[in-house]
């Protein structure tokens, strides 16, 4: 699963696509190792399992983050 990005989605100047993308993406790796396929929206439950794994590993790490000060 690949959140939401905004941002170019490629960068032309060496020719490499980003990820970035305005919608989540979701592959199957073991079947589709180039990620051509997106499977968000035609597997809606696995996507939504996903999502709710990555938001509680994202709030762990972002809670207890200590305040950047900036010198």
């Amino acid at each position: 699963m690949i959140p939401p990005y905004q941002g170019a989605a490629k960068n032309d100047l060496v020719d490499i696509e980003l990820g970035n993308d305005s919608m989540y993406q979701l592959y199957n790796l073991k079947g589709d190792v180039g990620q051509q396929e997106n499977l968000a929206q035609s597997n809606p439950e696995k996507l939504e399992e996903m999502i709710e794994g990555y938001l509680a590993i994202y709030n762990k790490t972002t809670a207890t983050s200590d305040e950047l000060e900036l010198k």
